[in-house]
């Protein structure tokens, strides 16, 4: 049976425990984020959190693109509104002729 040696590391995000390739101790976390004077800061990411965190970021920096959806109601241009015909509040009508005529 071969050994490799590796690393497990438990992440600090979704807590789930991921065995990792031997590397150089890291210097800085894997995620660091400051907005205002709020701090989030993950020293070590599994592999499906980091990448849910990069399309996290990918959606905050989405403000860059053209807006292609109208704010507010959208009205037809030259277009009336469709009219209903009232509703009927008239009292109820005999189903055949030969009910209306004994009376």
């Amino acid at each position: 049976m071969a050994r490799q040696e590796v690393i497990q590391i438990q992440c600090d995000r979704c807590k789930r425990v991921e065995l990792l390739p031997p590397a150089p101790k890291k210097l800085v976390p894997d995620f660091q984020a400051q907005f205002g004077e709020k701090v989030l800061k993950y020293d070590d990411l599994c592999s499906s959190c980091k990448e849910a965190l990069t399309r996290i970021w990918d959606d905050i920096k989405e403000w860059k693109r053209e807006i292609k959806q109208q704010f507010g109601p959208s009205v037809p241009d030259n277009r009336a509104a469709s009219l209903t015909p009232a509703p009927d509040n008239s009292p109820p009508k005999p189903h055949s002729l030969a009910a209306a005529q004994k009376k």
